[in-house]
């Protein structure tokens, strides 16, 4: 894939994800900066495109999708989301639904936020 491809799947994604979560373009933007609310909306937003992205599968992060999924990535963006992926597997935790995603993405937001794919 392209770093456009990239960019139009991520689009594709939230064009998906945000109706269906009744997330916001503020919240969204908030989490860019780094600011996650703890709202089930944008738990869930994040727990959608990583279902999207086979990056949480039956409520389980996948690493080893994930890994297969990096292969076709740009080397410079597979490189950082392994490392970050690794680091934060054991962060992929949550007893509520959607909890799960949220604590992952916000693990690789921290980590390193050129590795937090989610748009």
């Amino acid at each position: 894939m392209t770093q456009r491809q990239v960019e139009a799947a991520q689009r594709l994604a939230r064009n998906m994800c945000q109706p269906k979560t009744k997330v916001t373009n503020e919240q969204i933007e908030a989490m860019h900066n780094g600011n996650f609310d703890d709202s089930k909306t944008l738990m869930c937003y994040i727990d959608c495109v990583y279902q999207t992205f086979k990056v949480i599968k039956n409520g389980v992060f996948d690493l080893d999708n994930v890994k297969m999924q990096l292969e076709q990535l740009p080397e410079n963006i597979s490189q950082i989301v392994l490392e970050a992926s690794i680091h934060c597997k054991d962060k992929a935790i949550g007893t509520e639904k959607c909890e799960l995603a949220y604590n992952l993405g916000k693990c690789i937001f921290e980590f390193d936020k050129e590795s937090f794919l989610v748009p």
